[in-house]
């Protein structure tokens, strides 16, 4: 036989490099798709009452920051310091978004980097196709949340573990701790994916790694990062502010509803459908999980390591998860979208394996037209969530002058408060905010107290001053919110004969009047 020509090995060079740009214009255009999509209507739907605690936290003078942090929230503490500085450029409800939307969009070229390390180019540019236009990812990039900051994240922090264990050096070491650190910040839960790295180190033999020191040094300096933020999530568990009592342990269905989520499925009262999405990529994950399993012996190698790698930080997150679970509950599936990298990735290279090309290309038109179906439900339900916005339209078109108000929640005040101060300033109704009272963040770290202390005696002698008394009910699935309500409903109905009620998507609107008058 022949040897090929030097004109043929030139060919066939600028034939790979033609087919190789070809995947990076791929790349580019699931960078842009997934831009696209998660701006598409992001000011569009009320703020919830987590994104308004982010906003209130992120806007707090420092003191009152520290205090809040330390005796509330002392999770998610990056983002807020970045959303600190991103509200520079405003507060309304697209622009406090797209810290998450720029955090979402970053994660796809990340995803296409880790595929070309682990596996080909092929395989990274549908992995990142997969990402793009995944409704769940998409749905937590439009959050004023730090679930889309700490997908970013711990995709950098993996980036840099495979440098670190393929190509190791001083500097992706050092990256890999800061980056693996900052996670940890951004979210407690960032620390299952180092535990899934460091477990995929099981599936490779000694002599593969070559820098066991450094990857142990990198070990050490993570969790001598983490110590305060530890410290303070176990002061937190021991006192908590607010007990999870609305979760429950999970149950065989709730293992089911994270896959079914991390597939493509967004969560929101009525979503439905979207089982055949979780089907095609149960399939297409399957195929080089199979294949490398068929080759155990052969698989425990660096050239064969991705697979485990990614099942490890598909799998082993969700099992831990599921195992503290059920001691405290804390097994939802926004906490654990830090494994759809994995997801898709395994998807990518399930796909990109399949022979013939036309075979592939196939699978992938099928699996993109499948998540792209869950997207329609997703943005009709974000147009029409009004919650807010609706409560304080109404409250404020329905007031009239010497009316008072009552939140069960201090969210319920602050989302209230937002809207009045962005859309109804020039109104002339108003509402007298008796509780919870108002404290000025300046002088008072408590300004943002979830439930701030509650005088019946003070409160009977205010709501005798008013004819009319409105009481906002909201996020009353915890037991201190319900006693809360009980007790302001008590105090209410000694005074007030007449209750008129409203319900908003979840919040409850009641007038106490001793009147007819509307």
């Amino acid at each position: 036989m022949n040897s090929p020509s030097v004109f043929d090995k030139q060919t066939g060079i600028q034939q790979r490099s033609r087919v190789e740009g070809h995947y990076v214009t791929v790349m580019v255009a699931a960078v842009i798709v997934a831009c696209v999509l998660r701006v598409l209507l992001l000011g569009q739907s009320s703020l919830w009452v987590d994104e308004i605690w982010s906003i209130r936290i992120a806007g707090l003078p420092w003191r009152a920051f520290f205090w809040t942090v330390r005796n509330q929230d002392p999770n998610m503490i990056l983002y807020y310091v970045l959303l600190h500085g991103w509200m520079l450029l405003g507060d309304s409800e697209a622009i406090v978004r797209a810290l998450s939307v720029a955090a979402g969009v970053a994660t796809v070229p990340i995803v296409y980097a880790i595929g070309v390390r682990l596996y080909d180019k092929k395989s990274a540019a549908i992995s990142a196709i997969l990402l793009a236009v995944n409704a769940f990812h998409v749905q937590w990039s439009q959050e004023a949340r730090s679930y889309s900051m700490l997908v970013l994240l711990v995709t950098l922090s993996t980036f840099f573990f495979i440098l670190s264990v393929k190509q190791p050096s001083r500097l992706t070491l050092i990256l890999y701790v800061l980056l693996s650190s900052l996670a940890l910040y951004a979210h407690i839960y960032g620390a299952l994916v180092i535990a899934a790295q460091a477990g995929s180190l099981i599936f490779l033999r000694r002599g593969d790694i070559k820098h066991w020191r450094g990857l142990v040094g990198s070990a050490a300096a993570i969790g001598v990062a983490a110590s305060p933020l530890l410290a303070l999530m176990i002061d937190r568990t021991r006192h908590p502010w607010l007990p999870l009592d609305w979760l429950t342990r999970p149950t065989l269905h709730d293992i089911y509803d994270k896959f079914y989520s991390l597939a493509g499925n967004t969560e929101f009262p009525g979503s439905h459908g979207g089982k055949v999405v979780l089907t095609a990529y149960a399939i297409v994950c399957a195929l080089p999980l199979i294949s490398w399993i068929r080759n155990w012996r052969a698989g425990r190698s660096l050239e064969r390591w991705g697979t485990p790698l990614l099942a490890s930080w598909l799998f082993l997150p969700i099992g831990l998860a599921l195992a503290v679970s059920f001691v405290q509950p804390m097994f939802l599936s926004r906490y654990l979208i830090i494994c759809i990298p994995a997801l898709v990735l395994l998807a990518g290279h399930g796909i990109a394996s399949l022979h013939p090309e036309s075979l592939s290309a196939t699978a992938l038109a099928v699996l993109v037209i499948l998540a792209v179906e869950r997207l329609p439900q997703y943005y009709e339900h974000r147009s029409e969530f009004r919650q807010w916005k609706a409560v304080t339209d109404d409250l404020v078109r329905r007031s009239q002058p010497g009316d008072a108000a009552l939140f069960c929640i201090a969210p319920g005040w602050l989302l209230f408060d937002y809207y009045r101060d962005r859309y109804h300033q020039s109104s002339p109704g108003y509402v007298s905010v008796i509780y919870p009272p108002a404290a000025n963040a300046a002088i008072d770290p408590r300004a943002l107290d979830y439930l701030p202390p509650l005088d019946t005696g003070a409160l009977g002698a205010e709501l005798r001053r008013h004819r009319r008394v409105w009481l906002v009910v909201y996020h009353d699935f915890f037991s201190e919110t319900r006693a809360m309500r009980d007790r302001i409903r008590a105090a209410l109905a000694a005074d007030y004969g007449d209750v008129q009620t409203t319900n908003y998507d979840g919040v409850s609107v009641a007038l106490y009047s001793n009147s007819n008058t509307k």
